[in-house]
């Protein structure tokens, strides 16, 4: 009977074994980049879902509507951010509704870009990415490098007959204008010591966080897709650089040249702005 029993002991003892062995298996399955980019609904005509990063929640939206205006929405800690993009005729306003992002979520911004475009680029399909995707993750990122203690307001950009885009009720814009790497430009900013032209070349290292000067992203940024490299995004960086500010983000010195270089975000790579 002692044998019996010992056998039996170490069958159940085996059979336990390998159910926790399974479970904890399973547990340790990596998320697929589908759940990682919390991604609900994607379409030609719509990409949509929700990223939860720790305590907080990124729900994003970007619709193609019968107008083919691409319709983006972002909403993170209550507050709403939204877009509309118009590729054909390079049209783009911005309403923020007055939202001021604290450090920590426009870094969530960031994170929820870079999980986007690791999904689109690993979708196991011979395809292009799609403007309903890059205008998504464009503005997630330049969402995110916002500076310090400003408010995302409402901003209206319209191309003109001459191909450049103005922005409503907006001075200093200069269009989008492209420049090259290993060239020098003079970047001009305001801040609340004054207005200021600094000699810069383009693509250089100015500071940790600051690699790639003129570049419009956060820093070198690692894109599958190209960044575009354009006057007013090297306005907004030596700006921010001189304002001592960390990891891609300025003071509330530089909030006019971060509005002013929305368009090139979105159409500068359009206009062949590729550096």
């Amino acid at each position: 009977m002692k044998i019996k029993f010992s056998n039996l002991f170490l069958a159940i003892i085996i059979a336990l074994s390998f159910i926790t062995f399974s479970c904890e298996d399973q547990g340790n399955e990596e998320p697929t980049l589908v759940e990682l980019a919390g991604v609900t609904e994607h379409t030609a005509q719509e990409l949509s879902g929700s990223l939860f990063i720790g305590s907080d929640v990124v729900t994003y939206s970007a619709l193609i509507d019968e107008n083919q205006t691409h319709q983006i929405s972002v909403s993170i800690g209550g507050q709403l951010l939204q877009s509309q993009i118009s590729f054909g005729v390079e049209a783009l306003s911005l309403d923020g509704h007055g939202a001021q992002l604290s450090q920590q979520q426009k870094s969530l911004l960031l994170q929820s870009a870079q999980h986007l475009f690791n999904y689109v680029d690993g979708r196991n399909v011979e395809e292009e990415v799609s403007f309903l995707e890059y205008g998504l993750i464009r503005m997630l990122e330049y969402w995110s490098n916002a500076p310090e203690a400003y408010a995302y307001g409402e901003v209206l950009f319209t191309a003109d007959l001459s191909g450049e885009i103005e922005a409503g009720a907006r001075q200093g814009n200069e269009g989008i204008t492209c420049i090259r790497r290993n060239t020098f430009v003079n970047a001009e900013y305001d801040d609340a010591r004054g207005v200021h032209s600094d000699r810069v070349r383009v693509g250089s290292k100015a500071r940790q966080g600051y690699d790639c000067m003129g570049r419009c992203g956060a820093n070198c940024g690692r894109w599958w897709i190209p960044s575009a490299w354009t006057k007013d995004c090297m306005d907004h960086d030596q700006c921010s650089n001189v304002n001592n500010s960390s990891g891609g983000v300025a003071d509330g010195n530089c909030g006019d040249e971060f509005t002013q270089a929305a368009d090139d975000y979105v159409f500068g790579v359009i206009r062949g702005c590729r550096g």
